[in-house]
């Protein structure tokens, strides 16, 4: 390759080849599943423009650059490419944006997107714990109202 040439990453990529990226495992979200410790997480395709929207938000809660969420995208899809496994959990695709914002030296990014993350998780904790609230009450409620016939 000569000074002259460059080489384009592109963060787009044809539906056909899809399948090169492995299936993301979700954690069950309150509102799509009862609050049950047995429930069967859920397997969705993988959507790598998540990934740099994600990015996108935490780089501009920082004051950086947009493009970041490109180039972060772009890194963890060659990795999936290279290793090709055919599930993913979702806190360990998290965890993988980590740690590629800290190797491409975006550390300011990483922190934005890790406090984002712990606030989200902790919004889900008290969102659970709500539901399940809720549900404990309707409970009594219906046995209060059957004894009381």
């Amino acid at each position: 390759m000569s000074t002259s040439d460059t080489l384009t990453l592109t963060s787009t990529v044809p539906l056909e080849a899809l399948d090169a990226f492995p299936s993301v495992i979700r954690r069950d979200a309150p509102q799509h599943a009862p609050v049950n410790p047995a429930a069967k997480p859920r397997i969705v395709p993988w959507l790598g423009y998540k990934i740099a929207n994600a990015v996108r938000a935490a780089a501009a809660a920082v004051g950086a650059e947009a493009a970041i969420g490109e180039e972060v995208q772009t890194a963890i899809e060659l990795r999936m490419k290279r290793e090709r496994p055919l599930f993913i959990h979702v806190e360990q695709l998290q965890d993988l944006v980590e740690e590629t914002l800290i190797e491409l030296g975006h550390g300011k990014v990483a922190l934005a997107y890790a406090k984002y993350r712990a606030k989200r998780t902790a919004f889900r904790e008290v969102e659970q714990n709500q539901i399940a609230e809720d549900q404990g009450q309707l409970e009594l409620a219906s046995r209060d109202q059957i004894n009381d016939i």
